[in-house]
């Protein structure tokens, strides 16, 4: 699976004005839902469940090109492994967009936050465990398990949020 464009983001060029995100830059809705994996690759079970039901699959392996990715494209739904290069930089990461955490070790969120603010995103087991997180907005999250709700049948459902 491709990682979507390589290009640089193009910046409004209204000096002072606010910027709206990928809706600025003319991203197009593609009529497909879309989802963006950021850390290692999600399991073959979970890749069939969104891809055999018609999204499509962009995967990163890090946080900062997972911030290129959201700068430029929208997403339905982001993914994001709790440690994507160091220990649980995956989940502040999320926290920190989701704006539950007031101060950031990545950049300033505030463009993507608005953007994103609606945008489930998943956090998966970690390895060894069964429980999830799921995100569905800045002050709405909860932990599902496995053993009810497959993550890739979790992902699909969130799809439908966006």
């Amino acid at each position: 699976m491709g990682s979507g464009s390589s290009s640089p983001p193009r910046f409004p060029s209204r000096v002072g004005a606010p910027w709206e995100g990928p809706a600025e830059l003319g991203v197009l809705d593609h009529g497909k839902k879309r989802v963006l994996s950021v850390g290692r690759s999600l399991d073959p079970q979970t890749r069939a469940a969104i891809t055999g039901a018609g999204c499509e699959l962009f995967e990163v392996p890090s946080v900062s090109e997972a911030l290129r990715e959201m700068l430029t494209s929208l997403y339905d739904v982001v993914v994001v492994q709790a440690s994507v290069m160091r220990k649980l930089d995956g989940l502040r990461f999320v926290r920190q967009l989701k704006n539950q955490e007031s101060n950031s070790d990545f950049m300033n969120f505030r463009g993507l936050r608005h953007i994103y603010d609606s945008v489930p995103f998943l956090v998966p087991p970690l390895e060894g465990t069964s429980e999830y997180a799921v995100f569905e907005a800045s002050d709405v999250w909860y932990l599902a398990d496995t053993t009810e709700v497959s993550l890739g049948d979790a992902i699909l459902r969130a799809t439908e949020l966006s």
